[in-house]
């Protein structure tokens, strides 16, 4: 009997010892080694309750699970990279810290465990730790710490639907936060109290949904990167009428779930995200959506480049329902690549100071009265022989392919193809706007009629005009290369009412139709005009001087001067029919007129010369110094003739109303035609 009860004092005391377990109280050690406990045994969830003493420093250097652990004041407890210490539930509270928490390998809350006194002042977690969150059907408690931006939160346990509210201590500054709860079969939802993270990373939320807010219009601040994937949904918002998502990476989504995430708003809510870096989807049969309510508004600002590979972007919203992705910055240059699909209402805009490149036969499209505005720039680079930029909606050809658009002044449209490109129906022609050919295989003009109020700009390459009317209300500038216009078999019009800057060339080419080419403002540059054929009418507007920049003899077949001002020619130029002008100025060049001439004030310089094979008319004042004019038919002066150093050569009559003045050094030959 003596011997039973000894036994059982033993026992009892065994379990006693088991049930409190301390730490050594001479500063501590490493959590595996005996020594670091009173009584030498090592403690771990079958030990009890664990009490590390005051003034000592205990270091998880292997994986244990505990339960009833406290961290007394003065105490410290470290947890090393790669090691995983699991607080389990069991009896009592089952991990309280009085004193300070460092994790810098893994620290793991299982299911319903509980835990006290964590703060943001004892509590800390360093880069490249993990806090694994493993709570089921409630929310439970996330520690409260400081948390270093490369720190990752792992929420991994849920499996039915929760609201979160403020005791989850949701509402921190996390480093990385991941969602990867595998079994979840219900929606949790998060209630706009997640604001702070660095990046923000959705692995799987099963058959169900993460909702980060309903109606708490909150701003969540995520520094670096959204990504989701698998067969993830999140839904940013619902009925929220002011929800912002700042993300300051990029914006990756690649979940393949084919019911559809509502990414961002439902209802008649309102989301904005703001993206800093580059928007990027590539989900086979998956659906982002913008919104899926019938008055909900989902935007994004993307300061960097959208690429969508695989999926399909809408909103399903309703007619009053729109997306919106607009390309923000200051001098940013974006590419825009769509290998997927985009539906429904969805606007794009291309802020001022930004440039969008869209990329091969990539489009900008939309259903239901989906809008493109431009205030930057628009690169197109289709080389779809109907044109880069036509008319119509859906999933067609050419870069732009939604319903309404706007171009507005100070915009541009660059042709930037890497092969031969084609100027559509859908060209653009706003007030105010700029035209840019910057293409070295050349960009050629399919449209029949084409009327820019805006300007041409031809940067590299040219612009080929065949057989089709072009009109240009504002300022031709070609820097390099050429501007080409040809017609064959019908008459075409070249109109310039600007001013044209030439550092590249005007090539106009008459076949068997009649090339009708105005020009309206002032010529400046480097570079010339050259007229092929004999079948081009030229006419001259405005009301400044002109020196026309002839690039050599010329033939026309009429020649018309509308310009109050003067026209000066410094190259032959041969007009078949007639010439009718207000004034005609030839400074060491010529003009040969097969047919009449009839016209203001005629100026001859510097060996110019003037041949009229039919009769001249002049209504005011014809002046020859040191150049020629020869009529073959009646040359009709109504006020002064005046021969300074040059030549008249009259083979018909000659009639003066008014003056006749002849120098020193002057021909005056009339042939023994009559003069008046």
């Amino acid at each position: 009997m003596n011997k039973f009860f000894s036994v059982l004092i033993l026992a009892s005391l065994a379990i006693c010892a088991q049930a409190q377990i301390q730490s050594n109280g001479t500063g501590g050690g490493n959590w595996s080694d005996p020594a670091t406990w009173q009584g030498g045994v090592v403690p771990d969830f079958n030990s009890g309750a664990i009490t590390i003493l005051g003034g000592d420093n205990v270091i998880v250097d292997a994986s244990f699970t505990i339960d009833q652990t406290t961290v007394q004041s003065g105490a410290s407890l470290y947890i090393n990279s790669a090691i995983a210490l699991t607080i389990a539930n069991g009896a009592g509270t089952d991990f309280t810290m009085n004193g300070d928490l460092t994790v810098e390998g893994i620290f793991i809350l299982n299911n319903v465990a509980t835990h006290t006194g964590m703060t943001a002042g004892n509590t800390n977690f360093l880069a490249g730790s993990i806090y694994r969150h493993r709570f089921t059907t409630t929310q439970g408690v996330i520690p409260l710490a400081t948390w270093d931006p490369n720190s990752q939160v792992s929420i991994e346990g849920y499996t039915t639907t929760f609201t979160a509210n403020a005791g989850g201590n949701w509402s921190q500054n996390f480093g990385n936060f991941t969602w990867n709860c595998t079994s979840q079969t219900g929606v949790a939802i998060l209630a706009g109290l997640l604001t702070s993270v660095n990046t923000f990373e959705v692995l799987s939320t099963n058959t169900s949904i993460l909702r980060l807010s309903v109606n708490q219009n909150p701003t969540i601040t995520i520094a670096g990167n959204v990504e989701i994937v698998g067969t993830s949904r999140v839904e940013f918002s619902t009925t929220g009428t002011n929800t912002t998502i700042d993300v300051g990476g990029d914006f990756i989504f690649n979940s393949t779930n084919a019911t559809g995430t509502r990414s961002f708003l439902a209802n008649t809510g309102t989301c904005i995200v703001n993206v800093a870096g580059n928007f990027s989807m590539n989900a086979p049969g998956g659906n982002l959506r913008f919104t899926t309510g019938s008055a909900g508004i989902g935007t994004f600002n993307i300061s960097g480049d959208f690429n969508l590979q695989a999926g399909t972007i809408s909103e399903s919203g309703g007619t009053t329902a729109n997306g919106n992705i607009n390309f923000v910055g200051t001098d940013v240059e974006h590419t825009f690549s769509n290998a997927g699909t985009i539906t429904n209402t969805v606007n794009y805009l291309v802020a001022a100071t930004n440039t969008l490149i869209v990329q091969g036969e990539s489009n900008v499209s939309g259903t239901t009265n989906s809008s493109l505005t431009v205030d930057g720039i628009l690169v197109v680079e289709s080389e779809n022989a109907t044109g880069a930029i036509v008319t119509g909606t859906g999933n067609g050809v050419g870069n732009v392919r939604v319903t309404n658009r706007t171009y507005n002044p100070g915009s541009s449209v660059v042709y930037r193809g890497t092969g031969a490109q084609f100027m559509g129906n859908g060209q653009p022609v706003s007030a105010g706007m700029t035209t840019i050919i910057d293409n070295a295989a050349g960009v050629t003009q399919v449209s029949t009629t084409l009327v820019l109020a805006g300007n041409l700009t031809i940067q590299t390459g040219s612009l080929a005009v065949s057989n089709t009317s072009l009109t240009v209300d504002g300022v031709t500038e070609i820097q390099a290369g050429n501007l080409s216009f040809t017609t064959v078999g019908t008459t075409r019009g070249l109109t310039l009412n600007g001013d044209v800057i030439l550092d590249g060339n005007i090539l106009v080419t008459s076949g068997t139709a009649n090339a009708n080419v105005t020009f309206g403002g002032n010529f400046t540059g480097g570079s010339t005009v050259s007229f092929s054929g004999v079948n081009s009418n030229l006419i001259i507007d405005g009301s400044s001087d002109i020196l026309f920049p002839l690039s050599g003899p010329a033939s026309l077949e009429t020649l018309t001067i509308n310009t109050s001002g003067t026209v000066t020619f410094n190259q032959t130029l041969n007009v078949n029919t007639s010439v009718s002008a207000s004034a005609v100025n030839i400074d060491d060049g010529g003009i040969e007129l097969n047919g009449d001439l009839n016209t203001r004030n005629v100026t001859i310089t510097n060996g110019g010369t003037l041949l009229v094979v039919g009769n001249t008319s002049l209504t005011n004042t014809l002046t020859i110094t040191d150049g020629t004019v020869q009529t073959d038919g009646t040359l009709s002066i109504t006020n002064d003739l005046v021969i300074s150093s040059g030549d008249l050569i009259a083979n018909g009559s000659v009639s003066l109303t008014d003056d006749l003045t002849l120098e020193s050094g002057t021909t005056f030959s009339f042939l023994d035609q009559d003069v008046t």
